[in-house]
């Protein structure tokens, strides 16, 4: 990790989708704008249309028993993005980042190619592949690496290593009193040290 120098690959340059892991970069960006001071980790987001049509996993944006809507803050929705890897927490940071989900992905595809994560490719923050019960405007699956995700978990440990305080834990109990649960610790970057 502090040298970027490979100690061993195989088929590390070959051509995956990577699913949630997606929700890496969007972190990775949304921790950037909460350095450069264009938010808080305790300004609250809403959900917009697209975040409410997210299918599982979810955080949900709607109280169940009144269903009206709720916000939740930056960091709730970090945590909500790493344990659960909800699929409407990254819709509604990205809009809530960028202004829409488009402009945050063109920003998700311009550090991809600052990090020189050349076979990346990004559609959307979450992962969901295309026309997902064809509800979702991207017309094709996110693509990258085994080589570009380690230039990607690099520039999380070197800059960000505030992250590992979301991908570290295992539960989560919410302000509303639920508990989310990592079952497959799929995001688990402490072991990447």
């Amino acid at each position: 990790a502090k040298t970027g120098r490979v100690l061993f690959a195989d088929g590390a340059g070959a051509i995956a989708r990577p699913a949630s892991v997606t929700k890496l970069m969007t972190a990775l960006l949304v921790l950037e704008d909460v350095k450069a001071g264009r938010y808080r980790m305790d300004s609250m987001v809403s959900a917009g249309p697209m975040a409410l049509r997210m299918e599982p996993s979810i955080i949900g944006f709607l109280d169940l028993k009144t269903r009206k809507p709720v916000s939740w803050s930056v960091d709730t929705l970090l945590y909500a993005l790493m344990i659960r890897s909800a699929n409407d927490a990254a819709v509604a940071l990205a809009e809530h980042s960028a202004g829409t989900m488009e402009k945050f992905v063109a920003r998700m595809n311009a550090k991809a190619k600052s990090l020189g994560m050349d076979k990346t490719v990004y559609y959307n923050p979450n992962g969901l592949p295309p026309n997902s019960a064809k509800r979702y405007p991207w017309k094709s699956f996110n693509v990258t690496t085994c080589y570009d995700q380690a230039k990607l978990a690099r520039e999380i440990l070197e800059k960000h290593p505030e992250l590992l305080k979301y991908t570290s834990c295992k539960t989560w109990k919410m302000p509303d009193g639920q508990t989310i649960i990592n079952h497959n610790n799929v995001m688990r970057m402490d072991k990447w040290k």
